[in-house]
């Protein structure tokens, strides 16, 4: 089980490769943090068809892939979102907890777009995701962002 973000769309959203480059990951176990060049362009976006997890009404789906996040990331992510915005009206970011949950409690934030900006995308990606038990059956939340024109 881990983290998971996805964007989802009514409209096409295409994959994302990362950069072909040579990557030196520096782990500074004194501290725990991870160091990966901080590059704008490194994160990766792909296609999130039958993962069983992805709990959208919308029709596509790309999930995100990168070692952690930085404003230059964010600022592409947004860039990204907006060229999709073109063709639609809203699109949606998730953060969720991937394997468990019966019982899944979305909390969802709409966000013009105008308004959205890295600090939001930090925030979602900060958001910790609280699984209990009620009744015998696994509660987990799960958070979205409806970005709209």
């Amino acid at each position: 089980m881990s983290y998971f973000t996805y964007i989802a769309s009514d409209y096409p959203l295409p994959t994302v490769q990362r950069p072909d480059r040579e990557l030196s990951i520096e782990f500074d176990t004194e501290t725990g943090s991870v160091f990966d060049g901080d590059y704008e362009d490194d994160f990766a976006l792909y296609l999130a068809e039958g993962l069983s997890d992805v709990r959208t009404e919308k029709k596509y789906a790309v999930y995100l892939e990168w070692n952690y996040y930085t404003e230059g990331r964010a600022k592409n992510i947004i860039e990204y979102i907006k060229d999709n915005l073109m063709h639609t009206d809203e699109v949606e970011i998730w953060r969720i907890w991937t394997g468990a949950g019966e019982i899944f409690n979305v909390h969802t934030k709409n966000i013009p777009l105008a308004e959205l900006c890295p600090e939001m995308i930090r925030e979602l990606d900060d958001r910790e995701i609280k699984i209990e038990t009620v009744e015998g059956y696994e509660s987990v939340d799960q958070y979205r962002y409806v970005v709209k024109k």
